[in-house]
């Protein structure tokens, strides 16, 4: 990722097979992460989780803010967030008083 246009990356990612899929990208993975029942969680979003743990190993009830809402980094580090029992807002391009709402966050994740 990211492929040629002519090549449709959906169906280059549902032709791998979930078990081998290191990235986490395939569409079952993806479901079994957002779900809570495991599955393969992408490595950027693994690693920033890592790492806050690192800081902090509750995490619960903390106020967390992913900005970023790709498949690969920004959906997948809020499923995972939520899963320590994070309040989770996420931001983009469009969320209003970006700059606030990340200093508010106890939690501040950067993604694509």
């Amino acid at each position: 990722m990211p492929l040629p246009p002519q090549i449709d990356a959906a169906k280059v990612l549902r032709a791998i097979d979930p078990a081998k899929d290191v990235d986490g990208f395939h569409p079952v993975n993806v479901g079994l992460v957002a779900t809570g029942a495991g599955g393969i969680a992408p490595c950027t979003p693994l690693g920033a989780m890592t790492l806050i743990k690192t800081g902090r190993s509750d995490l619960s009830g903390l106020n967390a803010v992913v900005i970023g809402r790709s498949n690969i980094v920004g959906k997948p580090t809020v499923q995972l967030l939520v899963q320590e029992n994070c309040t989770v807002t996420l931001a983009h391009s469009r969320t209003a008083d970006l700059p606030a709402l990340a200093r508010s966050a106890d939690i501040l994740v950067g993604g694509r």
